[in-house]
């Protein structure tokens, strides 16, 4: 259940972003199209639960514009252009959502094998957060 609300939320922020502003209406209408709504439109009330998570998990604020048609957009969307931590994580599985609702095409679409950071990423951030100076000799992942 709980990955299902974090793949909701992701899915809000994404279609969101994307649009740029974007009212309630035309928000329900693309959730009802998505995997994630399973053909029935967004309530009204799911839509604002959602926001407030949105906004206590990620930092990020969904606001109404009222003036002209009540459109919905990201308040500081710049910051998720500056791509921080936050947005390489919300990119991430915005991805993956958008895979697993094009499952009928799966078979069509090739992923580049490419080196994985993951396993080097917690030693070095447990480095700078002990304040321990590091050395990092780069080589090329294509060049032998």
């Amino acid at each position: 259940m709980a990955k299902n609300l974090f793949n909701r939320y992701v899915w809000l922020v994404n279609t969101i972003y994307e649009a740029g502003k974007i009212t309630f209406e035309e928000i329900s209408n693309r959730w009802e199209r998505s995997a994630l709504g399973d053909g029935a439109p967004l309530p009204l009330r799911t839509f604002h639960n959602h926001r407030k998570e949105i906004e206590a998990l990620f930092d990020i604020n969904i606001e109404c514009n009222k003036r002209g048609g009540y459109y919905y957009y990201i308040e500081n969307a710049e910051e998720m252009e500056r791509g921080d931590v936050r947005t390489w994580l919300l990119n991430t599985f915005a991805v993956n959502n958008l895979i697993n609702e094009s499952y009928a095409i799966k078979s069509r679409i090739l992923f580049e094998e490419i080196p994985s950071g993951q396993r080097f990423l917690s030693p070095i951030i447990g480095a700078m957060r002990d304040g321990v100076e590091l050395e990092i000799s780069y080589k090329n992942y294509w060049q032998p």
